[in-house]
Protein backbone atom coordinates (compact mmCIF):
# COMPACT_ATOMS: atom_id res chain seq x y z
CA UNK A 1 0.00 0.00 0.00
CA UNK A 2 1.00 3.69 -0.60
CA UNK A 3 -0.51 5.08 2.30
CA UNK A 4 -2.67 8.44 1.92
CA UNK A 5 -6.11 8.17 1.95
CA UNK A 6 -8.44 5.51 2.78
CA UNK A 7 -10.49 3.97 -0.29
CA UNK A 8 -13.50 5.10 -0.87
CA UNK A 9 -16.75 4.04 0.87
CA UNK A 10 -17.91 0.90 -0.70
CA UNK A 11 -21.48 0.97 -0.04
CA UNK A 12 -24.41 3.30 -0.29
CA UNK A 13 -23.44 6.98 0.66
CA UNK A 14 -25.55 10.35 1.30
CA UNK A 15 -24.46 13.34 2.37
CA UNK A 16 -25.89 16.07 4.59
CA UNK A 17 -25.58 18.87 6.91
CA UNK A 18 -25.63 17.80 10.30
CA UNK A 19 -24.44 19.91 13.27
CA UNK A 20 -21.87 18.40 15.99
CA UNK A 21 -24.25 17.53 18.59
CA UNK A 22 -25.73 15.06 15.60
CA UNK A 23 -22.58 13.72 14.66
CA UNK A 24 -21.64 12.52 18.19
CA UNK A 25 -25.23 10.90 18.43
CA UNK A 26 -24.93 9.04 14.55
CA UNK A 27 -21.19 7.74 16.37
CA UNK A 28 -22.93 6.77 19.61
CA UNK A 29 -26.10 5.11 18.30
CA UNK A 30 -23.87 3.39 15.62
CA UNK A 31 -20.61 2.18 17.22
CA UNK A 32 -20.81 2.80 20.67
CA UNK A 33 -18.37 5.64 20.75
CA UNK A 34 -18.33 8.82 23.17
CA UNK A 35 -16.00 11.81 22.60
CA UNK A 36 -14.06 12.86 25.55
CA UNK A 37 -13.35 16.91 25.39
CA UNK A 38 -9.48 17.92 25.49
CA UNK A 39 -10.34 21.17 25.44
CA UNK A 40 -10.92 24.25 22.41
CA UNK A 41 -7.08 25.62 22.71
CA UNK A 42 -4.63 25.65 19.93
CA UNK A 43 -3.23 22.39 21.66
CA UNK A 44 -6.96 20.29 21.23
CA UNK A 45 -5.63 18.35 18.59
CA UNK A 46 -2.37 16.82 20.25
CA UNK A 47 -4.14 16.41 23.29
CA UNK A 48 -6.93 14.31 22.06
CA UNK A 49 -3.92 12.18 20.11
CA UNK A 50 -1.87 11.81 23.38
CA UNK A 51 -3.99 8.97 25.17
CA UNK A 52 -4.10 7.29 22.30
CA UNK A 53 -0.38 6.60 21.75
CA UNK A 54 1.37 3.87 23.66
CA UNK A 55 5.08 4.37 24.99
CA UNK A 56 6.08 2.31 22.05
CA UNK A 57 4.58 3.75 19.80
CA UNK A 58 6.17 6.86 20.92
CA UNK A 59 9.36 5.49 21.27
CA UNK A 60 9.37 3.86 17.56
CA UNK A 61 8.19 7.34 16.33
CA UNK A 62 11.03 9.00 17.79
CA UNK A 63 13.91 6.27 16.59
CA UNK A 64 12.03 6.77 12.75
CA UNK A 65 12.10 11.15 13.33
CA UNK A 66 15.54 11.11 14.55
CA UNK A 67 14.28 12.91 17.73
CA UNK A 68 15.63 11.87 21.25
CA UNK A 69 14.41 8.76 23.09
CA UNK A 70 14.66 11.42 26.19
CA UNK A 71 11.52 13.08 24.89
CA UNK A 72 9.44 10.20 25.56
CA UNK A 73 11.15 8.44 28.94
CA UNK A 74 8.31 7.17 31.29
CA UNK A 75 6.02 8.11 28.64
CA UNK A 76 2.97 6.80 30.29
CA UNK A 77 3.85 9.12 33.11
CA UNK A 78 4.70 12.36 31.44
CA UNK A 79 1.52 15.07 32.06
CA UNK A 80 -0.67 15.15 29.04
CA UNK A 81 0.34 18.38 27.69
CA UNK A 82 3.99 17.60 27.93
CA UNK A 83 3.14 13.96 25.70
CA UNK A 84 1.16 16.74 23.41
CA UNK A 85 4.34 18.83 22.84
CA UNK A 86 6.27 16.08 22.13
CA UNK A 87 3.90 14.84 19.49
CA UNK A 88 3.41 18.56 17.93
CA UNK A 89 7.77 18.13 17.39
CA UNK A 90 7.08 15.13 16.05
CA UNK A 91 4.79 16.38 13.10
CA UNK A 92 6.73 18.66 12.49
CA UNK A 93 10.00 16.31 12.26
CA UNK A 94 8.20 14.71 9.72
CA UNK A 95 7.04 17.36 7.83
CA UNK A 96 10.64 18.80 7.75
CA UNK A 97 11.73 15.28 6.04
CA UNK A 98 8.80 15.63 3.64
CA UNK A 99 9.45 18.69 2.64
CA UNK A 100 13.34 17.90 1.66
CA UNK A 101 12.26 15.01 0.26
CA UNK A 102 10.00 16.60 -2.10
CA UNK A 103 12.01 19.38 -2.50
CA UNK A 104 14.57 17.10 -3.83
CA UNK A 105 12.21 15.40 -6.33
CA UNK A 106 11.04 18.39 -7.78
CA UNK A 107 14.37 19.92 -8.26
CA UNK A 108 15.61 16.68 -10.10
CA UNK A 109 12.24 16.86 -12.37
CA UNK A 110 11.48 13.44 -11.24
CA UNK A 111 7.31 12.50 -10.23
CA UNK A 112 6.28 12.34 -7.02
CA UNK A 113 4.78 9.13 -5.39
CA UNK A 114 0.95 9.16 -5.05
CA UNK A 115 1.17 9.46 -1.38
CA UNK A 116 3.69 12.43 -1.64
CA UNK A 117 0.79 14.35 -3.90
CA UNK A 118 -2.04 13.71 -1.73
CA UNK A 119 0.25 15.40 1.38
CA UNK A 120 1.10 18.16 -1.00
CA UNK A 121 -2.56 18.63 -1.64
CA UNK A 122 -3.42 18.31 2.35
CA UNK A 123 -0.46 20.76 3.53
CA UNK A 124 -1.54 23.01 0.48
CA UNK A 125 -5.02 23.36 2.32
CA UNK A 126 -3.41 23.81 6.15
CA UNK A 127 -1.43 26.30 4.69
CA UNK A 128 -3.94 28.21 2.92
CA UNK A 129 -6.23 28.26 5.87
CA UNK A 130 -3.59 29.36 8.63
CA UNK A 131 -2.37 32.30 5.83
CA UNK A 132 -5.56 33.72 4.94
CA UNK A 133 -7.05 33.39 8.36
CA UNK A 134 -4.00 35.37 9.42
CA UNK A 135 -3.58 37.68 6.51
CA UNK A 136 -0.66 36.49 4.95
CA UNK A 137 0.58 36.32 1.59
CA UNK A 138 -1.58 36.93 -1.62
CA UNK A 139 -3.74 33.97 -0.60
CA UNK A 140 -5.23 36.17 1.90
CA UNK A 141 -6.49 39.30 -0.56
CA UNK A 142 -9.33 40.09 -0.41
CA UNK A 143 -10.96 37.83 2.51
CA UNK A 144 -12.45 39.16 5.63
CA UNK A 145 -10.22 37.77 8.01
CA UNK A 146 -13.08 37.61 10.96
CA UNK A 147 -15.65 35.99 8.75
CA UNK A 148 -14.20 32.60 9.48
CA UNK A 149 -16.90 31.10 6.93
CA UNK A 150 -15.45 33.52 4.20
CA UNK A 151 -11.76 31.64 5.47
CA UNK A 152 -13.35 28.51 4.93
CA UNK A 153 -14.99 29.19 1.10
CA UNK A 154 -11.82 30.94 -0.18
CA UNK A 155 -9.89 27.74 1.08
CA UNK A 156 -12.01 25.77 -0.47
CA UNK A 157 -11.42 27.68 -4.12
CA UNK A 158 -8.12 27.33 -3.82
CA UNK A 159 -7.76 24.28 -3.17
CA UNK A 160 -10.29 23.53 -6.43
CA UNK A 161 -8.89 25.88 -8.64
CA UNK A 162 -5.10 25.63 -7.89
CA UNK A 163 -3.41 23.07 -10.00
CA UNK A 164 -1.44 20.23 -8.20
CA UNK A 165 2.16 22.03 -10.04
CA UNK A 166 0.87 25.33 -8.37
CA UNK A 167 0.15 23.86 -5.19
CA UNK A 168 3.61 22.22 -5.38
CA UNK A 169 5.10 24.79 -5.71
CA UNK A 170 3.58 27.24 -3.55
CA UNK A 171 3.65 24.66 -0.16
CA UNK A 172 7.71 24.49 -1.05
CA UNK A 173 7.77 28.15 -1.33
CA UNK A 174 6.43 28.80 2.08
CA UNK A 175 7.13 25.67 3.81
CA UNK A 176 9.41 27.03 6.39
CA UNK A 177 7.07 29.66 7.48
CA UNK A 178 3.81 27.05 7.99
CA UNK A 179 6.19 25.10 10.19
CA UNK A 180 7.76 27.80 12.25
CA UNK A 181 3.80 28.81 12.88
CA UNK A 182 2.53 25.97 13.38
CA UNK A 183 5.44 24.28 15.47
CA UNK A 184 5.11 26.82 18.38
CA UNK A 185 3.09 25.36 20.93
CA UNK A 186 -0.74 26.53 20.92
CA UNK A 187 -0.99 26.88 17.60
CA UNK A 188 -3.86 25.09 15.71
CA UNK A 189 -2.70 22.36 13.79
CA UNK A 190 -4.52 20.12 10.97
CA UNK A 191 -4.78 17.71 8.40
CA UNK A 192 -1.24 17.79 7.65
CA UNK A 193 -0.49 17.36 10.72
CA UNK A 194 -2.03 13.95 11.28
CA UNK A 195 -1.12 12.80 7.97
CA UNK A 196 3.01 13.57 9.30
CA UNK A 197 1.77 11.67 12.91
CA UNK A 198 0.64 8.65 10.66
CA UNK A 199 3.58 8.14 9.29
CA UNK A 200 5.44 9.13 12.28
CA UNK A 201 3.45 6.87 14.88
CA UNK A 202 3.16 3.93 11.82
CA UNK A 203 -0.80 4.03 12.79
CA UNK A 204 -3.92 4.61 10.65
CA UNK A 205 -5.66 8.37 11.56
CA UNK A 206 -9.58 8.51 11.11
CA UNK A 207 -10.90 12.46 11.99
CA UNK A 208 -14.66 13.18 12.20
CA UNK A 209 -16.50 16.20 12.59
CA UNK A 210 -17.70 19.33 10.31
CA UNK A 211 -14.47 20.10 8.07
CA UNK A 212 -15.51 23.45 6.70
CA UNK A 213 -12.36 23.49 4.71
CA UNK A 214 -12.84 20.60 2.61
CA UNK A 215 -16.69 20.99 2.45
CA UNK A 216 -20.16 21.86 4.27
CA UNK A 217 -21.51 18.42 4.54
CA UNK A 218 -21.39 15.05 6.42
CA UNK A 219 -21.13 11.97 4.41
CA UNK A 220 -22.60 8.85 6.06
CA UNK A 221 -22.38 5.28 4.71
CA UNK A 222 -24.89 2.36 4.43
CA UNK A 223 -24.09 -0.37 6.85
CA UNK A 224 -27.31 -2.41 6.10
CA UNK A 225 -29.90 -2.78 8.02
CA UNK A 226 -31.36 0.71 7.72
CA UNK A 227 -28.20 2.21 9.58
CA UNK A 228 -25.90 5.07 8.40
CA UNK A 229 -23.01 5.91 10.04
CA UNK A 230 -21.31 8.94 9.69
CA UNK A 231 -17.99 8.44 8.02
CA UNK A 232 -14.34 10.20 8.65
CA UNK A 233 -13.87 13.76 6.56
CA UNK A 234 -10.18 12.92 7.12
CA UNK A 235 -8.07 9.25 6.64
CA UNK A 236 -4.80 8.89 6.64
CA UNK A 237 -3.10 5.39 6.35
CA UNK A 238 0.66 5.54 6.98
CA UNK A 239 2.94 4.72 3.77
CA UNK A 240 3.89 1.12 5.24
CA UNK A 241 0.63 0.27 4.97
CA UNK A 242 0.55 -0.44 8.31
CA UNK A 243 -3.28 -1.40 10.33
CA UNK A 244 -4.44 -1.69 13.41
CA UNK A 245 -6.20 0.45 15.90
CA UNK A 246 -7.00 3.77 14.53
CA UNK A 247 -6.25 7.05 16.04
CA UNK A 248 -9.25 8.71 16.49
CA UNK A 249 -10.45 12.20 16.00
CA UNK A 250 -13.69 14.36 16.75
CA UNK A 251 -13.52 17.84 15.50
CA UNK A 252 -16.16 20.25 16.80
CA UNK A 253 -17.28 23.45 15.47
CA UNK A 254 -15.14 23.32 11.94
CA UNK A 255 -11.89 23.22 10.69
CA UNK A 256 -8.76 22.15 9.10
Amino acid sequence: ACGGALPAFEGATRAEKMDDAGILSNLLETRGWRNIDMGGGGNCLFLSIAPQVSAEDAAAACERSGLPQSDVREWDSLPLLERARVLRRLAIADEEAFIAAVAELRSSGAALTEYQRWRVVEYFKDMAEEFVSSGITELAEGVPRENIHAVYQRVRELARDTPEDGMLDFVLKHAEEYMRITGQDGNWAGSSEMAALSRSLDRPFHAFGNDGVSREIVELGDVGGGEWRVLPYFVAMPPSGAGGEPVRIFQRNGGG
